[in-house]
């Protein structure tokens, strides 16, 4: 998978190599966090679909379009006998997708970048970001099969999204009745609707979700902000101070703290989520039991069950808080995950255990997009790197010296991205594939400079000072 920006914020073009674990660094003021946004808001499409209603043609490539509409037009085709009553059909993406022989390409545009960032559209003018995936992997989806089935006389339609070999993903969604439907003309009208939206759904979603983790994370889950946006609120228009990934980060807090009491864990990683809690937040997350209202308050406990309220807790265990929780009640395998510096407010030694971590997810099913400022973190990247060449008979030896003990961290190079973002607005890739090392400057200068200044300290204090005739003469 390949992002391509142009002309956003400093950047003036950039090409990047999206893999299971990507990094971004690099000074302030860089584009870090606008690429990686744009990065959300272009996962956002191959996640939430909702084919043509709200996304137009032109933001992905003709062939795409063209296969999608006709694969619409043969369901409802196949729909459109109004001599029964009742009547099924079903298609299977492979058999739309066959065709597919060149990269697929979503766009965003300056209008809908600006959406993503909640900036005015003269700061992003000009601005695009594309997203190429190739064939091969548009073919992986989290769906493989639509099942439509039409019942005239009673006014219902009824879908169902499946992958092969597992329940279905959406057991029975069911229209009834369709917007008061008054005649035949306005039931295949709606019908259309429909098949367009579920065909739409069938094709383009990729990830099984896309969720961000932005700087903001920490307030939002210390003050519990997210009650303020109402049971229902989800429209960008009502949170137009947020920017996109933070506004999404809200409306997942809330729907987690909204969770019925005995609510069961559906994630694929929750395992990992108690693997976060045991060895790197020291502590389990709990939303309070037997509190009523928009939202449930949400604990902190550790030692021999010390409840704290998230304000209480430490910033880095509020700052991680969100993740957590994403683990343990949504990710599955096929997701993305955006994370500004997972790194914020953490001690070395467990920034060491945070990219040990996200390693381990990377590994595992989710895709890890990250920026971050933390020469820890990018060192101890290439240490996983040039483990993961060890014999598989002695990668939990070596693994035991590493700070989660787990061998599932060691990351070949070939699952890994890094790209260093210049002041000048060039973006570069740093990893050198053959030797499985990122090669940086931009923590480097800064510590020889730091070693090149205390050496000038030192020099000027062993020097004896000058009197005041010799400073007047010099």
């Amino acid at each position: 998978m390949k992002l391509i920006v142009d002309k956003l914020g400093p950047i003036d073009h950039a090409e990047i190599d999206v893999r299971n674990l990507t990094v971004f660094v690099g000074p302030n003021g860089t584009g870090k966090t606008w690429t990686a946004h744009a990065l959300y808001g272009m996962a956002c499409l191959v996640t939430r679909w909702r084919f043509v209603q709200i996304v137009p043609r032109t933001f992905l490539s003709q062939q795409l379009f063209d296969l999608t509409k006709a694969a619409a037009d043969r369901v409802l085709a196949r729909l459109g006998d109004h001599s029964v009553s009742e009547i099924g059909t079903e298609i299977d993406r492979k058999d739309i997708l066959g065709a597919i022989d060149r990269d697929v390409e979503f766009e965003l545009d300056e209008g809908m970048i600006a959406e993503v960032l909640q900036v005015d559209r003269s700061s992003v003018e000009g601005a695009s970001s594309r997203l190429l995936l190739d064939p091969t992997e548009f073919t992986r989806s989290v769906h493989d099969v639509l099942k439509i089935n039409v019942n005239r006389a009673e006014s219902i339609v009824n879908l169902t999204l499946e992958k092969k070999g597992a329940s279905p993903y959406l057991a029975s969604k069911t229209f009834s009745p369709l917007a008061d439907i008054a005649d035949e003309e306005g039931f295949d009208g709606s019908l259309k609707q429909i098949v367009d939206e579920f065909v739409g759904h069938l094709i383009f979603r990729i990830f099984d979700s896309a969720a961000p983790f932005p700087t903001e994370r920490e307030a939002i889950v210390s003050s519990q902000a997210s009650a303020l946006m109402g049971s229902h609120t989800r429209s960008l228009e009502q949170t137009s101070f947020f920017t996109s990934p933070t506004a999404d980060f809200f409306w997942m807090m809330q729907n987690l703290g909204n969770r019925p009491v005995n609510a069961r864990e559906q994630s694929d990683f929750s395992a990992a989520a108690t693997l976060l809690e045991d060895r790197i937040l020291e502590g389990k997350l709990v939303f309070a039991k037997g509190k009523s209202g928009p939202f449930r308050p949400l604990k902190y406990v550790f030692g021999d069950g010390l409840e704290l309220g998230m304000h209480a807790a430490s910033s880095m265990v509020r700052s991680l808080a969100g993740l957590d929780l994403y683990l343990r009640f949504i990710a599955k395998r096929g997701s993305i995950i955006v994370i500004d510096e997972p790194e914020m407010n953490a001690h070395p030694e467990a920034q060491l255990k945070i990219i040990e971590f996200l390693a381990i997810l990377a590994n595992t099913g989710l895709r890890v997009v990250f920026t971050t400022h933390s020469p820890y973190i990018m060192d101890h990247l290439n240490n996983l790197m040039t483990a993961s060449s060890v014999p598989e008979g002695r990668k939990q030896e070596v693994a035991d010296g590493f700070k989660l003990g787990r061998p599932e961290s060691f990351t070949s190079p070939e699952k890994v991205s890094a790209y260093l973002f210049h002041e000048n607005g060039t973006v570069e890739d740093v990893l050198d594939r053959a030797e499985g090392v990122v090669h940086l400057s931009t923590f480097g200068s800064e510590t020889e400079f730091m070693a090149n200044l205390i050496h000038t300290i030192l020099d000027a204090a062993e020097e004896e000072p000058k009197s005041a005739e010799e400073l007047h003469a010099v």
